[in-house]
């Protein structure tokens, strides 16, 4: 299985690393990490250049696309930034706008492989619903990449307890990494 990791936090070491760590330390196939806060991405200007010529007029992300059409599964690990995403993410997200064009403009069929999506996200916050907004994002993400979304993991609190104090957290993401890419 070839799984692609969408990882958009500044810090590899923090909450959000230590719990995608922990998810993926048993998965089998071969996984890519790509680290958003990496990538030198413009964002999406909204010219229509996708609704005309199937592709977008930026050419910084075709690596990025070429793999998410080819993976088997795509994991998103983020933390929470005012109840978003932090905005490399954000920005990526918004340029697969492509798709969006190619689906729902051009009627072409999906270049996407059918895969599994997941979402991990932690935040300061305590409570579910403080996700809601991401867990929105990532329904029309998955959907656009034919992905079926799993249930999302999340670690909320992390003002409070890090993940990395969590061993409740590590073994529950641990358990899920294995059902989602064992």
């Amino acid at each position: 299985m070839k799984t692609l990791v969408l990882f958009s936090s500044p810090d590899r070491n923090g909450n959000t690393g230590v719990l995608l760590d922990s998810f993926l330390k048993d998965c089998k196939g071969e996984t890519e990490v790509v680290n958003v806060f990496g990538l030198n991405v413009k964002p999406c200007t909204d010219c229509k250049f996708c609704a005309s010529n199937k592709r977008c007029v930026f050419d910084d992300l075709n690596e990025l696309y070429e793999k998410a059409e080819k993976c088997d599964a795509i994991v998103v690990a983020s933390p929470m930034y005012f109840t978003s995403f932090p905005a490399p993410l954000k920005t990526v997200i918004d340029r697969f706008q492509v798709y969006w064009s190619r689906k729902f403009i051009h009627r072409d069929q999906s270049p996407f492989k059918r895969k599994k999506g997941i979402l991990l996200m932690t935040a300061g916050l305590k409570g579910r619903e403080a996700f809601s907004h991401c867990e929105a994002m990532m329904k029309q993400f998955f959907s656009l990449t034919n992905a079926e979304a799993a249930e999302p993991l999340y670690a909320d609190g992390t003002d409070a307890v890090k993940v990395k104090d969590d061993q409740e957290m590590l073994k529950n993401a641990a358990e899920r990494g294995r059902q989602f890419c064992g």
